[in-house]
């Protein structure tokens, strides 16, 4: 059976870098007030984003049900500003991990 985590080695700058994109991909996705699932979706996001912002550094534990809107969230964020902790998170997030 496939783990329901996917564990990421990740600074405390590229794991910043993340929750910012996650953060902001939530807001622009899925604006107060929409549904129901619209708002859980919001929110699983948003506490994605502020573990991310928060984390210390070393092993980044995301959970493998919701790498669809992560990688959507960073492709969103940086679209149109090309940034090496972009594409890094991008190549990361397209791993199949074990």
């Amino acid at each position: 059976m496939r783990a329901k985590t996917l564990s990421i080695d990740c600074d405390p700058a590229t794991a910043q870098a993340l929750g910012e994109a996650i953060r902001n991909f939530a807001h622009a996705a899925y604006p107060v007030g929409g549904s129901e699932c619209s708002q859980v979706a919001r929110e699983a996001l948003l506490d994605t984003a502020a573990a991310c912002s928060a984390h210390p550094g070393g092993e980044l534990v995301l959970r493998r049900r919701q790498l669809s809107q992560l990688r959507s969230a960073i492709t969103w964020f940086y679209e149109d500003r090309p940034d090496p902790v972009g594409d890094r998170l991008a190549r990361v997030l397209q791993q199949p991990g074990p």
